[in-house]
């Protein structure tokens, strides 16, 4: 007789999946094992056991039972509510983006304890962000710099050459910053997913990238540039996972 596989797993809830007439398919970012589906049986009858612990941005223990298809929600354990789904729907729909992000980056079975941290991080800090773009935008260069997306900001992706102090070019094909020089060879077929940059705007993606959201937090920005700024990172994302993600419909980037 195959002996029954059990593991505990320390995780954030992203989301659920209605399944059948009382289940749900939970997909969990956890420190063990990268991004895990299980499934919680019955979890949606009223007087299920289960039903309060699995919700979105709920850090959980949970146990599960291995079995063919899915795992098998077994027993869960809240270690901490991150934040509050709140009547601000600006703010709602922005941390249905971010998790939304973080599931089409992180993958099944690979574990990458910095994302867990920084999704963590984020959840926890955004209620009291004074600044909400701004750790929109944190979050989007620090999350493609883990998974070996993040844009080159220092150089010309083409020559190399170090950035003199002038407006600039963002390539989603070339992967970073174009100089002017060298944008003169690039097709016209290229432009679509070509942004000029100007100087703020390519010190706003370099702070954003190297600095911790705590000295961020020290520099004055713009609310109105951080808004473009996400917005074309954002569409960066789009081509480099070559889906668009389903949450940025519903958002004005810049208008929290």
């Amino acid at each position: 007789m195959q002996k029954i596989r059990t593991e505990s797993l320390t995780g954030i809830v992203l989301r659920s999946i209605s399944v059948g007439e009382a289940d749900r398919l939970v997909i969990i970012v956890t420190r063990e094992r990268g991004k895990f589906k299980c499934l919680a049986r019955g979890v949606r009858k009223p007087k299920s056991k289960l039903g309060g612990f699995l919700e979105p941005m709920h850090e959980v223990l949970i146990t599960v039972q291995f079995s063919r298809l899915y795992p098998i929600v077994k027993d869960v354990r809240t270690i901490g509510v991150l934040n509050e789904i709140s009547n601000n729907v600006p703010h709602y729909l922005y941390l249905m983006y971010i998790a939304e992000l973080l599931e089409s980056f992180i993958l099944e079975d690979e574990t990458n304890l910095e994302i867990f941290d920084l999704y963590k991080f984020v959840l926890k800090t955004f209620n009291n962000a004074h600044e909400v773009n701004m750790l929109i935008l944190f979050f989007q260069l620090k999350l493609l710099m883990l998974c070996g997306y993040g844009p080159e900001l220092s150089a010309c992706v083409e020559c190399r050459s170090l950035l003199n102090a002038e407006d600039q070019y963002f390539g989603f094909v070339q992967g970073g910053i174009i100089c002017p020089r060298c944008m003169v060879g690039i097709r016209r077929t290229q432009y679509v997913h070509i942004f000029e940059m100007n100087l703020q705007y390519i010190k706003l993606l370099r702070l954003s990238q190297r600095e911790t959201w705590n000295k961020l937090q020290t520099f004055k920005v713009n609310s109105e540039d951080i808004g473009k700024l996400i917005q074309i990172i954002n569409d960066y994302i789009t081509y480099v996972i070559d889906r668009k993600l389903k949450s940025a419909r519903f958002l004005e980037f810049g208008h929290i």
